[in-house]
């Protein structure tokens, strides 16, 4: 298996970073602990 670069089509964007913190003010992410997001539409992923 070789390892590539995945890139999504588009950008993130202020809406996908909206979420992200809605989500983690929310009662959905109490158990979320020492983690970081990465909100940058794939660009950083590899598989």
């Amino acid at each position: 298996m070789t390892s590539r670069r995945e890139e999504c089509s588009k950008a993130g964007t202020p809406g996908n970073v909206a979420k992200a913190a809605l989500f983690l003010v929310s009662d959905r992410s109490a158990s979320v602990n020492g983690e970081s997001l990465v909100l940058d539409g794939r660009m950083s992923s590899t598989q």
